[in-house]
């Protein structure tokens, strides 16, 4: 299963990294990944996209209201993960349809 980056991995940081730390962080990629930085290089739809990216990360972390409510979708987005895949593992629908594809073939057993 591929692992979606969160605004934390954008932006290289932890969740228990200090405001700061964010802002820092921020500022050091933004001036790596701006497109005005790499238009000459042929790079800049590359740069272009990953400066949205960390801006859009940035926005989630940036305040401490900001970060509590991204903090808060991370949990619900997880929990709601695990219910899914928890759904998957105790589905044994296919479990079933397989034996009553047997039984049809080789006649029911008792």
């Amino acid at each position: 299963m591929k692992k979606s980056l969160t605004s934390y991995d954008i932006l290289n940081i932890t969740p228990q990294s200090s405001q700061k730390d964010v802002e820092t962080a921020y500022r050091k990629l933004a001036m790596a990944w701006h497109p005005d930085r790499h238009a000459h290089n042929g790079k800049a739809s590359i740069a272009n996209r990953n400066f949205k990216l960390l801006q859009q990360a940035y926005e989630n972390v940036k305040t401490p209201d900001a970060r509590s409510r991204y903090n808060h979708q991370l949990s619900v987005q997880k929990r709601s993960i695990i219910i899914n895949q928890n759904k998957v593992m105790n589905d044994n629908r296919p479990l079933r349809s397989f034996m009553q594809a047997l039984d049809n073939l080789f006649g029911a057993s008792k």
